[in-house]
């Protein structure tokens, strides 16, 4: 169950929220060395608003399937390793009714690997659950990333590894 909800957050997310302003991103970002008078769009809301008349509102969702995917498969690793984790942790099941105490939550959570976060989780247990759940996305995530950015038209190199390098 962990899984599908995380699945099914990550796709939410990706169609609501990263892949219209993943767009509108890259479009800007294609203009960098551009002389000022030759940039097509003037800022953030300028470059949404023009692909929204040029493009219709699809044009906002140009390159979603590489972006659900990352972020489907993203989250439905985190969600099931904490749920995971919580059981391995402090027995907790789901649907059990356990409340776990706030440092327990902290002590469990699993933040992305690189955030400031990451150093202060007070347990050992934490640092092996980030890395045990991050270790899927580390892998197919810069592959995915690049599909979607090629499908906007950025031009850049694919990566030269399979895995992104582990971040202990």
């Amino acid at each position: 169950m962990d899984a599908r909800a995380g699945f099914g957050a990550g796709v939410t997310e990706a169609l609501v929220i990263v892949t219209p302003f993943e767009v509108v991103k890259i479009k800007l970002q294609q203009q960098k060395g551009l002389a000022v008078e030759n940039l097509k769009y003037k800022g953030t809301l300028h470059c949404g608003t023009t692909i929204l008349k040029e493009q219709g509102p699809i044009g906002l969702w140009a390159g979603a399937t590489p972006t659900v995917c990352r972020n489907g498969t993203n989250q439905m690793c985190l969600f099931a390793m904490k749920a995971n984790c919580d059981k391995w942790m402090w027995g907790k099941n789901e649907g059990d009714g356990m409340q776990l105490l706030w440092w327990q939550v902290r002590a469990a959570s699993i933040p992305h690997s690189r955030s400031s976060t990451a150093s202060r989780c007070p347990s050992p247990q934490s640092t092996v659950a980030q890395q045990a759940a991050s270790a899927p996305a580390r892998c197919h995530t810069p592959q995915l990333s690049m599909s979607s950015t090629v499908h906007f038209g950025s031009g850049l190199a694919p990566p030269h590894r399979l895995c992104a390098p582990l971040a202990l």
